[in-house]
């Protein structure tokens, strides 16, 4: 009976967390989206810094 009850928890997190995945998909996606602007960003510094350092 234990098992079972951790099971059924277990699918009620899941449902919740579909639930909240396809509410926040939108969120998501501009996350990611601000990740990847930021991450290119950030190589593209890191690269025009090691150009300068090359470059003197």
């Amino acid at each position: 009976m234990l098992m079972f009850d951790c099971f059924e928890s277990k699918l009620i997190d899941i449902e919740k967390v579909v639930i909240a995945s396809k509410q926040a998909n939108s969120n998501w996606y501009y996350f990611w989206w601000g990740v990847l602007l930021w991450t290119t960003n950030a190589v593209s510094v890191s690269n025009a810094v090691i150009n300068l350092s090359v470059g003197m």
